[in-house]
């Protein structure tokens, strides 16, 4: 037996392993401040690699940012529920892609395409389709209606003047329009 103290072994956290590590700090971290509060360096902390691997990973912050927006708009759309007792205002999972979609919008306008708010956009469409029997391509216009009110509230709600309570009365109307375009009273 050697009384020479032994060198603490390593393991290597595989690549998927470790990328998915980097996307769920981001996810937590982007939970808990606006995307302009976190640097490359804070992710990498709280994921437990080194703040290099970002870049080699992912292409840097924007591409991160990028691909978290994707996850977040995934469960985005899994949510989505436009009941009327539901709605007194965004979700905080809302606001979070709404703040991120900006974020990127600001930072590489390249990465914010229409096949990123695919999910959601599609689930709000086939509400529409489903809940009022409107036809696909009014449903899809309303969908993008629904996502411009949404992120005008989340972004600019003082610059509008809107209310809290004014959110629901918006979605009503919103379902108001949809009735009287569609076939099925809802």
């Amino acid at each position: 037996m050697s009384d020479t103290p032994s060198e603490p072994t390593r393991t290597r956290t595989p690549r998927h392993e470790a990328r998915q590590n980097v996307l769920n700090a981001t996810l937590e971290l982007l939970a808990e401040r606006d995307p302009d509060q976190i640097t490359v360096r804070d992710i990498a902390e709280r994921a437990g690699h080194h703040h290099r691997f970002i870049q080699d990973w992912f292409g840097g912050k924007s591409h991160l940012f990028a691909e978290a927006f994707q996850e977040i708009n995934v469960h985005v759309a899994q949510m989505i529920n436009f009941e009327r007792s539901s709605i007194d205002g965004p979700d905080p999972l809302i606001v979070r892609s709404v703040r991120l979609m900006n974020w990127l919008v600001a930072n590489d306008p390249s990465l914010v395409t229409g096949d990123r708010m695919r999910p959601v956009i599609t689930r709000v469409q086939n509400m529409y389709q489903d809940r009022f029997g409107i036809e696909t391509e009014t449903a899809r216009l309303l969908a993008q209606r629904m996502m411009f009110f949404i992120t005008g509230v989340v972004l600019f709600k003082d610059v509008f003047g809107f209310a809290e309570m004014d959110i629901p009365r918006q979605v009503a109307l919103e379902f108001d329009i949809a009735r009287s375009l569609g076939s099925r009273p809802g």
